[in-house]
Formats: structure tokens, C-alpha cells, sequence
């Protein structure tokens, strides 16, 4: 894979690149490099570029996390409670209680069963398609910054064996 040229300007001279890994999101790219002395990671998005480096002496651990989809749990819970509460609603103003019906908000029954629906559809969803990632541990380390994405990809994993062969386990040719 080709270097970037803002990259290759940062490394000293005794610094090469051993390893590389892009992840690739809708309108960015962020590349990590291992190379003999740190990890760089470097993001290009439409309107702006950072760099970050972690030396491999700062990092504590590289974990595999497993998490839900929160985004698609959040909707799914709002969509579900709200579904629910109008349901409810709607059952408590078909019985003699006179007063209660002035708080339902207007609405059929139906569109109140698929939010409930669609609340529990993205729930389903968000425990299907779990977020999994590789996670650099370093302290004071923003977390958010140092995920690898995409780990079922080969080369993720070959990054990741670099990296821990580098840091972890000391190859001889680590300086």
C-alpha cells in the first residue's frame, strides 16, 4: 500500500514501516502503519486530516471487544416504549374512564402496533449485528481513537499479529 506523503515526512530517519492496515468509512480513510519504533494512525477525511502515533512502550494491551449496536438498541427502546405507552393508552381510553381520554394523543391502533413492531425489529437487529473491534490500551488514551474495525478481515488480523509481535513479544529485529 502506498504511504502518504504527509506520513512518510513524520518518520525519522531510522523509522520504516513494517505493516499496514486501512479501514475505509463513507467519506474518510484511516490508515494504521506499524512501523519499527510505534503505531501511527492517520485519518483522512473530505475536510480534514490527523495524525496520531502510540509508542510501543506506552501500549498496556490490544484487546477484542464485543459490543451491541447502540444505536440501533436506543431507537429500538424509544420506539418500543413509545409503542407501548400509546398502546396502553389507547386500551385505558376504551374502558369507562371518562377523563383519561383527553391525554391520548389522536391516532389509529395500527400506527402505534408498528412502532411497537419497529421498536422490536431494531432491538433484534442490534444484537445480530454487533459492533466487534480491536482496541489499543494505552494511558491516558482516548479509546474512540485507537479501534480497529473490521476485524474478520485478514489483514486486520495480520496488522494486529505485527503489532503484538513488536510490542509484546520483542522480535529481534525491534530497536
Amino acid at each position: 500500500m502506498p504511504v502518504d506523503e504527509y506520513v512518510l515526512n513524520l518518520l525519522s530517519p531510522k523509522e520504516k514501516i513494517e505493516d499496514s492496515y486501512k479501514s475505509r468509512g463513507l467519506f474518510s480513510s484511516t490508515i494504521y502503519y506499524a512501523t519499527n519504533k510505534r503505531i501511527i494512525r492517520y485519518y483522512s477525511g473530505i475536510f480534514s486530516k490527523s495524525f496520531r502515533d502510540l509508542d510501543y512502550r506506552s501500549l498496556v494491551s490490544i484487546e477484542f471487544e464485543e459490543k451491541l449496536n447502540l444505536t440501533f438498541l436506543i431507537s429500538g427502546a424509544l420506539s418500543l416504549g413509545w409503542g407501548l405507552i400509546h398502546l396502553l393508552l389507547y386500551y385505558l381510553a376504551s374502558q369507562p374512564l371518562g377523563f383519561i381520554s383527553w391525554f391520548i394523543p389522536k391516532g389509529s391502533i395500527e400506527s402505534f402496533s408498528y412502532l411497537f413492531i419497529i421498536g422490536i425489529f431494531l432491538i433484534i437487529i442490534s444484537v445480530i449485528f454487533k459492533q466487534y473491534y480491536f482496541q489499543f490500551c494505552a494511558p491516558s488514551l482516548k479509546l474512540e481513537q485507537w479501534r480497529l474495525y473490521d476485524n474478520q478481515n485478514q489483514n486486520a488480523k495480520d496488522f494486529i499479529s505485527t503489532i503484538r509481535r513488536k510490542c509484546f513479544f520483542k522480535d529481534k529485529n525491534n530497536n
